[in-house]
């Protein structure tokens, strides 16, 4: 494409609706050529109506700026001759491409049919591993100059650079993977394809020793090395010694020295060691807090295990382990392991491109994939930045590995042998615990507060009713599926394996008649006649536990049997999956496919209907409801419960194989005393030492903590939300949408309102505040604790309501419980924030004087507390 021109485009718009009530308000183009920017041109448009004030501030283009633009219908040949002849390039095509033509249709003129080609799509095919792909995102990760996002000519501009670098990333991908990729054929905007075709015609393959052949694929080549031993060190107990190697390095703290002698000083004589119980505030490393006094403890046979509740919203510590080989001279390595199915099987991958799916989202992730194997050096699918539980990505859960062998879980075993420091989840440990033990680390349990939470989810269930039912027909269905080969099909010419197809067929349909079963039982104990509780959407149905136990031991047969035959139907499926060799790639997929699902057949009974069984028979307290929609559907209906809290659990399943483990979190302490901490996390006063730093600036210029001391809620729509981002907390669903529909009536167009399950889960709501100028967020506990960075501050926190549906804590005192929600997202707010905010507690139940004092003496004095029971002080909180 030498000779070709680009005209990388991008416009503002009055709205981002493609409704005929929306304007142009700026048009701007960057010509590139040869991978060169050879010219450019801009200019505002008169949309001949008011900019409205959400867009004024997101892009700063007013209505006297536009006064004396050109309007469109002035404009539109000037566009039409500035494209002719050129490829047209955007980011995020399909918006300006119609939006153009839309406008050029209003006034009378062409519509333009240029070649067209959207650069948001390559970024996430040729750069897969970015965790945005947002404009500004790119520019920052790619270091492309982009000094006004959201003015159409820096956006232009900066598109423009972002070209250049893809196409000097796919002049690196080889030719074989690029024949690939064109061959599942993706559905891709406009032309985006031909830039793949283009470059398989044209691209040379030069020699590249960093890349393999494995079955069929072009993969990174990885390199193993030798482990290097580590040099043991001296611990410089002295604050003399510790200045003196942290110069240059990193500023010496005496706060931190504090906390690093304590932690050494306790783990030096294993004899006389304790369990430590640290509490972090936002003021010091503590990462290099607790590292740099475990590793002068590391010998070459053990480790350090840093378990955290989950791996995206912790640095994975590679800087810290950076910092700390420069201060000791040393070569501590770290590794960040992941369950063994978050590794890709190259074989599973290979099959399963021969297989054309339904899916757009699946058969462009199988590009996506294609391209990445090319230069990750680890096969962790996590790389690629993707919601592994989102149904969407699905197709991620059917290559991951199952049975630890290949590629890279050679390089993983590699790599674990020679780290020294290991990034685990709480999940991981807890199911890899007695392998993790052999190597008797020094294990610390980051965000300590929710360990017992993570291990209690291996003894509670939530199902639906017929998910037994629903499971067993996915299997069937690749035993009889007409639009493909199924297994009858596969198999017809080959005694042997059609007798195992037959013999697997027959007991999954016994084992369906005994679910079914198990299901009419548990719906006539259980729902049909029952009186419900009526719930705002929907029943809810409590189950009585002496009733369950009755069901339990009524249905032991239909529970015994179903677990013989699932056992059978495994064996048998992995025989088939042995014997597999001579077979087509895509019937491959197909028999593979099959084996997962009677793999996850297995898993959720064992996870579910045995577990039931096993708990009503523990001499432990249990708890079980039943959710009914609003047509009481028993099919449809949810079963959740189990234990209502980890007596001895943990105990018994960590402790016996972990010593004296270092516990951290944000907020540990709800009060002068440490009861509920201690009895959270099972451990014993005598052997558990706690360290807190009372390290901490005054934030009272900076920071206001108000609370209701009226006998009424304040209303919401009395405070000023349009001029801060504003999290508004609830804990239920239900306050959420009261919230939601309160601030919504009160008619105020211009503020941008987020609201939990109403515009999306999780991780939805964060993307579109991240995206958005700002907003109010309504939402709970865990999405405010999950907003982390991100390069959008939050100012205001209001706490509407601390008060939970948590079934497992309907009996108990839960002041201590909501003091520390309380105390971590005061903490979680300075962080947010952007050196200022405010903190609105508007919930009753938090408001009394036992409460209050509480409060005081967990926030200390760095932070007051003050009361708002009036209209100056209302005002006094709009203009903090």
């Amino acid at each position: 494409m030498s000779s070709t021109i680009f005209s990388v485009v991008d416009i503002e718009t009055t709205g981002t609706s493609q409704s005929n009530d929306n304007r142009i308000i700026q048009f701007s183009c960057t010509f590139v050529k040869n991978k060169n920017i050879i010219g450019s041109f801009n200019s505002f448009i008169n949309p001949e109506m008011d900019i409205p004030s959400d867009i004024t501030k997101l892009t700063g283009i007013t209505n006297e700026l536009v006064k004396n633009a050109p309007t469109f219908n002035e404009f539109a040949s000037k566009i039409s001759s500035l494209l002719k002849d050129t490829v047209f390039v955007a980011h995020n095509v399909d918006f300006d491409f119609p939006f153009i033509n839309k406008e050029l249709d209003r006034v009378g003129q062409k519509m333009i049919d240029n070649m067209a080609i959207d650069t948001v799509t390559l970024s996430q095919l040729l750069l897969p591993t970015e965790k945005s792909y947002r404009l500004i995102d790119l520019s920052q990760n790619l270091n492309i100059l982009h000094q006004h996002p959201h003015s159409s000519s820096s956006d232009a501009f900066a598109t423009a650079k972002l070209l250049i670098i893809l196409f000097n990333q796919i002049e690196k991908i080889p030719k074989k993977t690029i024949k690939q990729l064109i061959s599942i054929n993706p559905t891709l905007p406009k032309n985006t394809i031909d830039i793949f075709k283009y470059a398989y015609k044209n691209n040379v393959d030069m020699f590249n020793d960093k890349l393999l052949d494995i079955n069929r694929l072009k993969i990174r080549k990885i390199q193993y090395k030798e482990r290097l031993k580590i040099r043991k060190i001296n611990y410089p107990e002295s604050k003399g010694k510790q200045k003196n190697i942290f110069n240059g390095v990193y500023k010496w703290n005496s706060e931190e020295s504090k906390l690093m002698n304590s932690i050494y000083d306790n783990y030096k004589n294993s004899d006389n060691s304790k369990n430590l119980l640290v509490e972090q505030n936002n003021e010091l490393d503590y990462d290099l807090g607790f590292l740099f006094p475990l590793v002068h403890l590391l010998n070459n046979e053990n480790k350090i295990v840093v378990a955290v509740h989950k791996h995206s919203i912790h640095e994975d510590l590679s800087k810290t382990i950076n910092r700390i080989n420069k201060i000791t001279k040393n070569n501590f390595k770290k590794l960040v392991l992941h369950s063994i199915d978050d590794y890709i099987d190259l074989n599973k991958f290979r099959d399963a491109l021969n297989i054309k799916s339904n899916s757009k989202q699946t058969e462009f992730l199988k590009c996506k994939i294609l391209i990445w194997l090319t230069f990750t050096k680890t096969g962790d699918l996590h790389e690629l930045n993707l919601d592994m539980k989102n149904d969407q990505n699905v197709f991620l859960k059917t290559i991951g590995n199952t049975n630890n062998k290949g590629y890279y879980m050679n390089k993983l075993k590699n790599d674990f042998n020679n780290s020294n420091v290991v990034v685990i989840s709480h999940e991981y440990l807890y199911n890899n615990r007695h392998m993790l033990a052999k190597y008797k680390p020094y294990l610390v349990i980051k965000d300590a507060v929710d360990f017992n939470k993570q291990i209690l989810k291996h003894y509670r269930v939530n199902f639906k009713i017929n998910q037994n039912n629903i499971l067993i027909r996915h299997a069937q269905y690749l035993l009889y599926q007409t639009h493909n080969k199924n297994l009858y099909d596969i198999f017809k010419d080959d005694k042997s394996n059609i007798k195992l197809v037959q013999n697997i067929d027959s007991l999954i349909k016994e084992y369906e008649n005994y679910a079914l079963k198990l299901q009419k039982s548990f719906e006539e104990s259980f729902i049909n006649k029952r009186n419900f509780i009526t719930l705002k959407k929907g029943f809810k149905n409590p189950i009585n536990n002496i009733e369950l136990v009755n069901f339990i031991k009524h249905n032991k047969e239909y529970i015994d049997k179903q677990s013989s035959l699932i056992k059978q139907i495994r064996s048998l499926s992995k025989k088939i999956i042995k014997s597999n060799g001579t077979l087509k790639s895509s019937e491959k997929a197909i028999i593979t496919t099959f084996n997962d699902r009677i793999f996850n057949l297995n898993k959720f009974f064992n996870n579910n209907i045995l577990l039931i069984k096993n708990l009503v028979y523990m001499d432990k307290k249990v708890t079980f409801q039943n959710y009914l929609n609003v047509d009481k559907n028993a099919d449809n209906s949810t079963l959740v419960g189990g234990l209502i809290k980890n007596d001895d659990l943990l105990k018994n399943k960590i402790y016996t194989l972990f010593f004296n483990i270092l516990f951290m979190d944000t907020a540990i302490y709800s009060s002068d005393k440490s009861e509920f901490i201690l009895n959270k996390l099972e451990l014993d006063n005598n052997n558990t030492s706690m360290i807190k730093s009372s390290y901490q600036t005054n934030l009272n210029n900076d920071y206001k903590i108000f609370y209701n001391n009226n006998k009424q809620e304040i209303d919401l729509n009395t405070l000023d939300l349009e001029n801060n981002n504003t999290f508004i907390m609830a804990n239920t669903q239900e306050k959420i949408d009261e919230i939601y529909e309160n601030i919504k009536q009160n008619g105020n167009d211009s503020l941008l309102v987020l609201c939990q399950k109403i515009n999306g889960n999780k991780d939805k709501i964060i993307k579109k505040f991240t995206n958005s100028k700002g907003a109010t967020i309504i939402g709970n506990y865990d999405l405010f604790m999950s907003i982390k960075n991100i390069n959008k501050s939050i100012n205001r926190l209001i706490v509407q309501s601390i008060n939970s549906s948590d079934m497992y804590n309907e009996n108990s005192n839960l002041t201590d419980l909501y003091n520390l929600m309380i105390k971590n997202s005061i903490k979680h707010i300075i962080q947010l924030s952007n050196n200022k905010g405010v903190i609105l507690i508007n919930d009753f139940s938090l408001i009394n004087e036992n409460s209050i004092k509480s409060l005081k003496n967990m926030i200390s004095n760095h932070i007051k507390m003050f009361k708002i029971d009036s209209k100056n002080e209302i005002r006094t909180f709009n203009n903090f």
